[in-house]
């Protein structure tokens, strides 16, 4: 059962709703040179990760929003990102 559901807009804005509600719980930005294109959660819900389309990947704090790490760039515009728990690599980037 979902508890929360995030949207994110191309200019950076993260939200955070109750969807039982349909509430807006709160929000906070994110900030890349190009619009985002997707958002991760990890699996304990402590870090989100955002990634734009001229490949930068994000880690911030998702209960604070206080930016926290920076990937390498990717070549191009990162679509997806999908958290592992499962690997010793758990952040996957496809684009």
């Amino acid at each position: 059962i979902w508890t929360r559901f995030l949207t994110a807009s191309s200019s950076g804005t993260v939200t955070v709703w109750d969807p039982t509600t349909g509430r807006k719980l709160f929000k906070f930005n994110v900030h890349h040179k190009e619009p985002l294109t997707t958002i991760c959660l990890d699996g304990l819900e402590r870090r989100l990760v955002t990634a734009s389309q001229n490949g930068e990947v994000k880690m911030w704090n998702y209960n604070s929003g206080q930016f926290l790490h920076e990937f390498d760039r990717r070549p191009k515009a990162v679509t997806k990102l999908l958290w592992n728990t499962d690997s010793k690599r758990p952040l996957i980037a496809i684009g």
